[in-house]
């Protein structure tokens, strides 16, 4: 009877040793198979060493010195660590942390991003061929630097990116106290007062179009992965104490140029038209003509102290009326 009882209680535990063991190899095989020299879509991914561990209550994976690059548009990314983490309580999530300095170099230029802390939380499906449902990310204490050590710091980046329809995604981002005033002109930086070089918040959201769902992302190495709507664009922040919201729907070309309307709403605004004039950051001889413009935009407007500018961005400019305000960043291609 006691022989029975122990052969009872052992068998559950040789089970799921059989089961972790098949996980692990598993795990492994694809390690080997997609991420040791496999290029997909044009993206070469490349790590050095890995391990499968955490017997018998989790599968955990770490990836050391992981590289991936790609050729158009050139951007490689390079990771020292990447932990991921499976609890077999909860197979369907996969929890990653991959803290440290993360090395991206692109068309314009290297950068280096440094962060205390990188948490990625992602919901798997299990029945699609790349099992992605709603992921999440938490950073903290980040820093951004570009080759000559200009960049931008912020406290905290909290982001969610989930799946709301065949090739049609929603991401959700929060920034908490951004400093950018390492990458101001020096002698802009000089005249604008310290409340205006840093961001406390920003929230934005958006609706992402992609030309194929992600679940066939590795189903075939030969398909291609591209941007090509940002819907239902949405941000809100605030410049000193000048709430400023913008708006807009925009479509992306082969060249990942932007395309559409884009909504600037800015309150306040006679308190940032003063600052600005206070600080000569607007030229003596175009005050008045700056200040006449100003006034005819707000009287556009639901208030007399909102500005509601309505730009374009077509051709590679953001556009404003007749007036090329500057130029529109953008790539399609992941």
């Amino acid at each position: 009877m006691k022989r029975l009882l122990f052969i009872v209680l052992l068998l559950p535990l040789l089970v799921w040793g059989v089961l972790w063991v098949f996980a692990s190899t598993a795990v492994s095989q694809a390690i080997e198979s997609n991420l040791k020299g496999r290029s997909f879509d044009g993206v070469a991914v490349n790590v050095n060493e890995y391990t499968v561990s955490g017997f018998p209550t989790s599968l955990n994976v770490t990836l050391t010195n992981l590289e991936a690059v790609t050729k158009d548009p050139i951007l490689s990314w390079q990771v020292p660590i990447i932990r991921a983490n499976f609890d077999v309580f909860n197979p369907t999530q996969v929890k990653l942390a991959a803290p440290g300095e993360h090395n991206i170099r692109t068309a314009i230029g290297d950068a280096i991003l440094n962060a205390d802390v990188v948490d990625v939380t992602a919901r798997l499906i299990l029945e699609n061929a790349l099992p992605l449902g709603d992921v999440s990310v938490d950073l903290k204490s980040v820093e951004l630097r570009s080759a000559d050590e200009s960049g931008i710091d912020l406290e905290r980046l909290t982001g969610t990116f989930r799946r709301i329809e065949s090739a049609k995604y929603g991401l959700d981002v929060f920034v908490d106290n951004l400093l950018f005033a390492d990458v101001l002109d020096p002698d802009f930086k000089d005249k604008l007062p310290a409340m205006y070089q840093s961001i406390e918040n920003l929230n934005a959201q958006a609706v992402l179009g992609l030309d194929r769902d992600l679940n066939r992302f590795l189903l075939d190495e030969t398909a291609s992965l591209r941007l090509t709507t940002i819907t239902d664009f949405k941000a809100l922040t605030k410049l000193g104490e000048s709430p400023l919201i913008l708006a807009g729907d925009f479509e992306l070309d082969e060249q990942g140029l932007l395309t559409g309307p884009l909504t600037v709403r800015v309150e306040n605004w006679r308190q940032l038209h003063q600052v600005a004039i206070e600080n000569g950051l607007i030229p003596q001889d175009i005050q008045g003509f700056v200040s006449d413009v100003l006034n005819q935009w707000s009287q556009m407007a639901d208030e007399e102290d909102i500005i509601e500018l309505p730009l374009q961005l077509k051709s590679g400019y953001i556009v404003l009326g007749m007036l090329r305000l500057g130029f529109v960043p953008g790539y399609s291609k992941i």
